[in-house]
């Protein structure tokens, strides 16, 4: 590894991917109980698996560039933290 990266960078990426884990997992039908389903605030209405979906993939290309310590996966993970703040 080139870089060193802080513990709390490592820990916040971590997390971030688990979560994005258990969205996947929530697709699931066995899972469907065990998250609730994420709001939707785009102005075009899409099914909960296809939103979840989606939202899954962003929460992993965002804990993939946060990880390496790239400055879009910085500004994506605020931007999605953000995001699921106002919501």
């Amino acid at each position: 590894m080139s870089k060193d990266r802080p513990y709390i960078i490592t820990f916040i990426g971590d997390m971030s991917i688990l979560s994005a884990f258990v969205l996947i997992f929530s697709l699931f039908p066995n899972f469907k109980g065990f998250v609730e389903p994420l709001p939707n605030y785009s102005k075009v209405p899409l099914p909960d698996d296809i939103m979840t979906g989606l939202i899954a993939i962003v929460i992993l290309v965002t804990s993939y560039g946060y990880l390496k310590l790239k400055r879009w996966g910085y500004w994506l993970m605020a931007s999605v933290n953000l995001y699921f703040l106002v919501g």
